[in-house]
């Protein structure tokens, strides 16, 4: 999917001299066929026109000549032949929204390792990073081996990550896509030793998390001024915190500030808003 916890690691791989045999992205259009791919030169007559759904991944891919596959149904024996094709030894996956399945997953030596912005098995799921940031959880990065449910597979590496205070949902993303590529590069180099340690997740410390829905982004008045503001920091340029003002729900444009002991002053666009140990500067959205 578009994002840096994508294009990074393929970029670090890239960089490294890993020979990627093929960059496989997921089709758009689900009434195309299975399986497209746009090829560097020396790969004869399958070229067709690529989706610009992901132009920094297709830019990355095609400037150094790997073969660019958009898949739609990863079942169909026409993407299976054409995987097969690429002789891959292990498959690298970061933020792919289609369910990969065993009869694909089991046809390469080393199957498919999977990159999440969390600290399995905690924050299973579709979004994690925001959650590390409603939640106050710990932040890092886990590979692990892809199996038939949605992030439970065995951890192969796992890496904790700071994030700053007032840390952006961009700074945050970087941070995890630069340590994320940093796992897959000393997964390859271990696997390339045969020293391959991995160790189940624990089922009883697991939690799941779903896509954030409009209510996930209001602000409860009784947190702490400093959870509130890197909550409110956290989630922008991913959507918009909300917090009440004068009786109504406000968007957050920009959290500023937080101080402990501080009491809301102001009024306008921009005031200190009353949190349960203290205040937060914020910049609310302009009302219409």
């Amino acid at each position: 999917m578009p994002g840096l916890l994508s294009s990074i690691p393929l970029s670090r791989l890239i960089e490294a001299g890993v020979n990627v045999r093929a960059v496989v992205l997921p089709l758009a259009d689900t009434a195309a066929p299975a399986a497209l791919v746009v090829p560097p030169p020396a790969l004869a007559r399958a070229a067709i026109v690529m989706q610009p759904a992901q132009p920094e991944m297709a830019r990355l891919a095609q400037r150094a000549g790997i073969p660019l596959v958009q898949v739609g149904d990863l079942q169909h024996p026409h993407t299976v032949r054409l995987l097969d094709g690429f002789a891959a030894d292990v498959a690298l996956v970061s933020c792919f929204p289609l369910l990969v399945p065993r009869a694909l997953r089991d046809r390469l030596p080393h199957g498919f390792l999977n990159l999440h912005p969390s600290l399995l098995p905690r924050l299973r799921g579709p979004a994690p990073l925001f959650w590390v940031f409603r939640e106050g959880e710990a932040a890092g990065v886990t590979l692990h081996r892809m199996s038939g449910r949605l992030d439970a597979g065995d951890i192969v590496m796992q890496s904790p990550i700071r994030f700053a205070d007032g840390a952006t949902y961009a700074e945050a993303e970087r941070a995890c896509a630069q340590m994320g590529a940093q796992l897959m590069l000393d997964a390859l180099a271990m696997l390339a030793r045969g020293d391959w340690p991995q160790w189940p997740q624990d089922a009883q410390a697991a939690t799941y998390r779903p896509a954030p829905g409009e209510a996930d982004f209001v602000v409860p008045a009784d947190w702490p001024a400093r959870r509130a503001f890197n909550f409110m920091r956290g989630v922008e340029g991913y959507g918009a915190a909300r917090v009440a003002v004068d009786g109504a729900a406000r968007p957050v444009q920009h959290a500023l500030a937080w101080r402990v002991a501080a009491a809301g002053t102001g009024s306008g666009d921009t005031r200190w808003l009353p949190f349960g140990d203290g205040a937060v500067q914020v910049t609310l959205e302009p009302q219409p």
